[in-house]
């Protein structure tokens, strides 16, 4: 089989176009193709239009490298620019691919161009091929582990991992909140530690002081326990109007605070989604790998994805020993 100098990679889903929703690759002319869409168009790199004078509108011939004679005509829809140039991807080493010449495509569209190919050649080995990769997608974190169990009482070898890129991210950005947290709840108990040996302190000299008031009340004939539960209900008095207080006013700081807090997630979470819609040139339906969000149950994509040979090294994020948990794509010389 012979690799071509070109890659074609189709996508299941806006969702697993994480060059697109990570803002690596950005539509600059033209927009993304429909999710779904079985039409023959496609987008293309910036330089590649440039060097090949081309621009949305124009269709571009594409061919097997094991047939030649064997063409298929992609109507140009969008073109797009990525951050990674070819000179950088040129001193990566002379067996890096070269992302200008990454075609993207929708799964649709290029399963009908495996499947044309497979009729014409169905009896020789230069029809265009696949090879299979497994998407899971799973709702919440016990789904998840749920199901790593279960692949392996079900037999999985030691050889493959079940890994979900989602959840190694979630679980990073959650490690410093998770040690603020635990900070936060040391400080809280020295705090009260403090507090409690600061309230014994002031009630000790505060009763010192007041003898000849304790005096008085003994001489009248108070019992030594009733002035000892005087005393308590004067400090239990006074703490539980303090945490009223103190609780009132922690409240009403607290909604400001969080107003603000809630308002910059929130213009935070905008300005990632509209980054999203300028790299896509268009509304986009996916998630994004950086929203953590895990749509659907446990269950295999559909489509399920498929990589055909060919393909540089780099145009699968699955690799022999992965499960991937977000990409579906597939991709054709």
């Amino acid at each position: 089989m012979n690799s071509g100098s070109f890659t074609i990679t189709g996508y299941s889903s806006d969702e697993a176009m994480t060059d697109f929703t990570g803002g690596t690759k950005k539509i600059s002319k033209g927009k993304m193709f429909a999710e779904g869409t079985d039409s023959m168009v496609c987008v293309i790199s910036s330089e590649l239009a440039k060097y090949n004078d081309l621009s949305v509108g124009d269709s571009i011939k594409v061919s097997n490298p094991n047939n030649s004679k064997e063409t298929y005509k992609l109507k140009i829809v969008g073109i797009y620019k990525d951050s990674q140039s070819s000179a950088q991807a040129g001193q990566a080493g002379p067996n890096a691919s070269d992302p200008a010449n990454n075609i993207y495509t929708s799964y649709e569209t290029l399963n009908q161009i495996v499947t044309a190919s497979g009729k014409k050649n169905s009896e020789s080995t230069s029809a265009i091929s696949g090879r299979l990769n497994g998407t899971y997608v799973v709702g919440t974190l016990g789904k998840y582990k749920q199901f790593k169990k279960e692949v392996k009482q079900l037999g999985l070898s030691t050889k493959y991992q079940v890994t979900s890129a989602d959840i190694s991210s979630y679980e990073q950005s959650a490690r410093p909140l998770k040690n603020l947290a635990k900070f936060a709840g040391c400080f809280l108990i020295v705090i009260l530690l403090v507090g409690a040996a600061i309230l014994v302190i002031m009630n000790i000299f505060s009763t010192r002081e007041r003898k000849y008031e304790i005096g008085v009340l003994t001489a009248i004939g108070m019992k030594k326990k009733q002035v000892a539960a005087l005393f308590l209900t004067e400090i239990l008095i006074l703490s539980l109007a303090s945490a009223i207080i103190g609780g009132a006013a922690g409240a009403a700081v607290s909604k400001p605070v969080t107003k603000q807090l809630l308002t910059a997630q929130v213009a935070s979470g905008m300005k990632q989604s509209e980054d999203m819609q300028e790299s896509f040139g268009r509304e986009n339906n996916g998630g994004g790998s950086g929203t953590g969000q895990m749509p659907g149950g446990a269950s295999s994509s559909s489509p399920i994805p498929l990589t055909l040979p060919g393909a540089p090294t780099g145009a699968s994020n699955c690799s022999r020993s992965t499960i991937c948990s977000n990409e579906k794509k597939a991709a054709a010389p």
